[in-house]
């Protein structure tokens, strides 16, 4: 694996695409949002079972490639038991941290190998569609 590709799929971001956590239809969610990214075929649904103003539980499914997939799944695991407000606002941090590679303290942990992704623009969209599937999600009228 050459220098600029082992930045882009880093130790985490392997081990998420291998082995994502939370990938799984969630039956009882009662939010959820699907989307598509034309460009590449990539597909994720983000599924949401929200309780008061908080996130007891997130999966998603998956048709994409690696980072889709690990990005997904890093998601999931980031936005479990947050307010809806704080998951919101971890969406948009971490966009604006996967544009210009720069985190806010609301970035943090594993959520950091996704800043390497501002340095492949082709692959932003990758990166980024489950987090704007989950603001879709977080938005959505509750169901049920």
């Amino acid at each position: 694996m050459n220098e600029d590709v082992a930045k882009l799929y880093a130790p985490v971001i392997r081990e998420h695409a291998n082995q994502p956590r939370n990938c799984h239809r969630l039956g009882d969610a009662n939010r959820r949002a699907w989307s598509k990214n034309p460009l590449c075929g990539d597909c994720v649904t983000i599924y949401l079972r929200v309780g008061g103003e908080f996130i007891q539980e997130a999966a998603f499914e998956s048709f994409g490639c690696a980072l889709c997939r690990a990005s997904a799944s890093l998601l999931t695991e980031a936005v479990k038991g947050l307010r809806l407000e704080e998951a919101s606002e971890l969406v948009r941090a971490v966009e604006i941290m996967v544009a210009d590679g720069k985190a806010s303290s609301l970035c943090e942990g594993d959520l950091l190998a996704l800043s390497a992704v501002h340095e492949f623009p082709a692959r932003t969209n990758c990166a980024l569609l489950p987090w704007r599937t989950a603001l879709e999600a977080l938005e959505a009228e509750p169901a049920g």
